[in-house]
């Protein structure tokens, strides 16, 4: 190798050299490797300058053998195929366990004394400048908001009359407080008092204490927290395999809130 260095105006015929920036990103048995492959690059290399200082020297002569000189061009361009493989090999190897996000920068990177191009620093720098501004255009959806639901009731207590109990959307913020209901319910129970008193729409929490002061009204056929839920979840066409998994999901705390007291 040392009889048959690079012409001087020939320098890639010698082994590129690994840039420092992906020499230090890679592991050591990858760079072992890549020193293996550049030494076997380089003996190719001292192949192309044998033949090349053959072919200036039948050049030099005069009515020099052209057959002669056309078989060297021929293995020439051989090995001159091989090297090129080399080093393409090199780059594949060496870009196999970095960051994905610069493959294409690196592999398109011209070969020149260096494997990765002289300017490779430089290509790194523009591709993120490239990657932060083609961000910055890309247009942002904003999730939406997921519905929940939260009981509801709205009772109105008159001879004849009904007391409703509904399943109404709630916001996402109140997501810990939810029963797990998706669908909404409603529960008709006919009132056997005659009693008469309207009341707005309230939360679930409320109705306890309504129920508290129409206990004479009601009577004591007023069915528990759980029968009412379970009636209501089946008038609004829960599937049966789905009845116990609804209830389930509400906490005994809840149910007792239903109850009569």
């Amino acid at each position: 190798m040392k009889k048959y260095p690079p012409p001087e105006n020939a320098h890639n015929f010698g082994a590129p050299k690994l840039n420092a920036v992906v020499k230090q990103a890679i592991v050591d048995s990858v760079a072992k490797r890549d020193s293996r492959l550049s030494c076997q690059q380089a003996q190719v290399g001292s192949g192309l300058s044998a033949i090349a200082i053959v072919i200036s020297d039948l050049l030099k002569t005069e009515g020099g053998n052209a057959e002669l000189i056309e078989k060297l061009s021929d293995a020439g361009r051989l090995l001159s195929d091989v090297h090129h493989t080399l080093s393409v090999s090199r780059k594949e190897l060496a870009i196999l366990n970095l960051n994905k996000e610069w493959k294409e920068t690196l592999i398109d990177s011209p070969v020149d004394e260096w494997l990765f191009g002289e300017d490779l620093e430089e290509r790194l720098k523009a591709a993120k400048s490239l990657q932060f501004s083609s961000k910055q255009l890309k247009t942002v959806k904003a999730p939406q908001p997921k519905k929940y639901f939260k009981l509801q009731k709205s009772i109105q207590l008159s001879t004849g009359s009904q007391t409703r109990w509904t399943i109404s959307p709630r916001s996402q913020q109140s997501e810990s407080q939810q029963s797990g209901f998706q669908q909404a319910v409603q529960l008709s129970v006919q009132s056997p008092g005659g009693i008469s008193s309207t009341g707005p729409i309230q939360e679930c929490e409320e109705i306890p204490q309504v129920l508290e002061n129409s206990t004479s009204a009601i009577g004591t056929h007023f069915p528990d927290g759980r029968s009412i839920i379970r009636e209501a979840l089946k008038l609004g066409k829960v599937p049966t395999d789905s009845l116990e998994i609804c209830m389930a999901s509400i906490s005994e705390s809840t149910l007792k809130q239903y109850s009569r007291v």
